[in-house]
């Protein structure tokens, strides 16, 4: 003889459970029965959606974030009170990036603007 292994089910908002009681309730079953076989029965399951990157655009994205970490590791290095707090460090790079700020304050290690 094999155990039963109890499944919970949860709803956060109280009135969920008060429709799955009335639900229940109107077709002569207990929850617990009423959910399995919603469950069981459910001829429509939907496919899962589709990634929203690519994976060319997700090793893009990653080399991008690569390169951000770069650039204010090295704009706290170059200072000696340790730089900006992280969101003006963020910021900044945005600034520079779309030609918000000189260029003399841009990348020293490339040279150029981009």
């Amino acid at each position: 003889m094999s155990l039963n292994r109890g499944r919970p089910v949860y709803c956060r908002d109280p009135a969920d459970w008060e429709r799955i009681r009335k639900r229940a309730a109107s077709v002569g079953v207990s929850v617990s029965e009423f959910v399995m076989t919603c469950a069981l029965h459910d001829v429509s399951p939907e496919p899962p959606p589709p990634l929203v990157l690519t994976p060319e655009e997700q090793r893009e994205l990653l080399a991008n974030v690569r390169e951000l970490q770069r650039r204010v590791v090295g704009i706290f290095l170059a200072r000696a009170d340790g730089g900006p707090p992280m969101v003006e460090a963020v910021q900044l790079l945005y600034q520079l990036e779309n030609g918000e700020l000189p260029f003399d304050i841009r990348d020293p290690e490339s040279g150029d603007p981009e």
